[in-house]
């Protein structure tokens, strides 16, 4: 099973592939981990992606930023949506887990007081931020890729990055 729940604020650990789409430009990835656990929306027990071992479970853990574009979509009702896509490499033909939030990026689950906070921060620092994570069960000892998608499942860039390239963990499980 994979859990994955969103909030606002952020910390992570993430290797870099592709280009994104100048339309997600108004969301990026600031920073990512592989972590046991998520307490008070942190991640503890980072561990190196690369050399994670059993047993399981396993997070992934992302901090999002978004523009004043992406603050006016929240503020007119539509939620802004992030999914991982994990894909575990097992032969030939990877498998593919797309989860989305449980809890999506909403007007309904901010206080309506909080978006004069969230323009704040946008007029001060171009930009505001958020968490959000996944949770693997069952890993198997193999490796994995999750990639951070929009709700229109295009990639989210990571910032900053080289031709704000396409953000996706790279993960290897071993016993």
């Amino acid at each position: 099973m994979m859990r994955m729940l969103g909030w606002m604020a952020g910390f992570l650990c993430v290797a870099m592939a592709g280009v994104a789409d100048a339309k997600a430009a108004s969301i990026e990835v600031m920073e990512h981990a592989c972590a046991r656990e998520i307490v008070n929306r942190q991640p503890v027990g980072i561990v190196d992606c690369r050399s994670f071992t059993l047993p399981s479970p396993a997070y992934v853990w992302v901090r999002l930023k978004g523009d004043a574009e992406a603050l006016a979509e929240l503020e007119a009702g539509r939620p802004i949506i992030i999914r991982h896509k994990w894909l575990r490499f097992a032969g030939p033909n990877p498998d593919v887990d797309t989860q989305t939030a449980d809890e999506d990026l909403s007007a309904g689950q901010i206080d309506p007081a909080y978006f004069q906070r969230l323009r704040q921060e946008v007029r001060n620092r171009g930009y505001f931020d958020w968490r959000t994570w996944t949770q693997k069960d069952n890993l198997r000892s193999t490796a994995y890729t999750v990639d951070v998608l929009d709700q229109t499942l295009q990639p989210v860039p990571c910032s900053p990055g080289p031709a704000q390239q396409n953000c996706s963990v790279s993960i290897i499980v071993g016993e």
